[in-house]
């Protein structure tokens, strides 16, 4: 088991880099995406972590995370379409 200051400790931080994150996507910044599908995939991993189990009490941060990805997997085929 993961100790419990760990996960808070790496969630906020993962919360801060998504604000970080914020202007280069608003820039429309090619590494902005990445950044925010590795933070979302490190949110999204982490729920199962925090719990312990692969079948997880859905939290609003897991769907947060599920839907960041859907955006990103929407919008990246778009940014990459417009830049080439």
């Amino acid at each position: 088991m993961v100790d419990h200051r760990f996960l808070m400790i790496s969630g906020f931080i993962v919360g801060l880099l998504f604000l970080v994150n914020i202007p280069f996507l608003l820039q429309r910044k090619r590494s902005s995406f990445s950044i925010l599908l590795i933070l979302a995939l490190f949110d999204f991993i982490g729920e199962f972590i925090a719990q312990g189990t692969l079948i997880i009490n859905i939290t609003l941060s897991f769907l947060v995370a599920s839907i960041i990805l859907l955006i990103l997997i929407i919008e990246r085929k778009r940014f990459v379409d417009q830049t080439g």
